[in-house]
């Protein structure tokens, strides 16, 4: 919610601080989902191990590219112009790591069906919009469409699936 709120004021503004904040929120978003693709791993792999490797192959690759090259933005080791497209293409991998994660560990049986549904809208919203923001601008309405899905499955996904790795549950059986 925090990476909407920032992105939508920065880009409305052009403030530098809240871009600033934004690049943060990035590399902080991009970095969780390295150990929640590392616990769902084994899950998603009772289905397909080489589609569950690719998966966690593009989350690392896309965490890599979105969380590292925010963090040169932040540094201002590089501009923002030669960061924007890489970062881009982090996020929509991370995208394409949760949409492949989520339908696996579904096919699997290992999560209620509504929890690998939001899994896998919010890892599409995240493609539609990665892939939309350099093709149609930012300004698009696809855009705010595949933002809106992909923040409320990306939300209530890890927060489903992190209560139930909590509780030790997910993947139970």
């Amino acid at each position: 919610m925090t990476g909407l709120i920032t992105l939508l004021a920065f880009f409305g503004t052009g403030s530098a601080l809240l871009g600033a904040l934004n690049d943060l929120n990035t590399i902080v978003m991009a970095a969780v989902t390295v150990p929640v693709a590392l616990a769902l791993y084994p899950v998603a792999s009772r289905t397909s191990g080489s589609l569950a490797t690719i998966a966690l192959g593009a989350d690392l690759v896309g965490v890599l590219l979105a969380a590292g090259l925010s963090a040169l933005l932040l540094a201002h080791i590089m501009t923002f112009n030669t960061t924007l497209l890489p970062i881009t293409i982090g996020n929509g991998l991370i995208g394409v790591w949760l949409l492949m994660t989520a339908a696996l560990v579904l096919a699997a049986s290992a999560v209620p069906a509504p929890l690998g549904w939001l899994g896998i809208a919010g890892g599409a919203g995240l493609v539609v919009a990665s892939v939309g923001f350099p093709l149609l601008g930012r300004e698009h309405p696809v855009i705010a469409v595949g933002g809106l899905v992909a923040l409320i499955g990306l939300v209530g996904f890890y927060g489903w699936a992190g209560a139930m790795l909590l509780q030790s549950r997910l993947g139970a059986g």
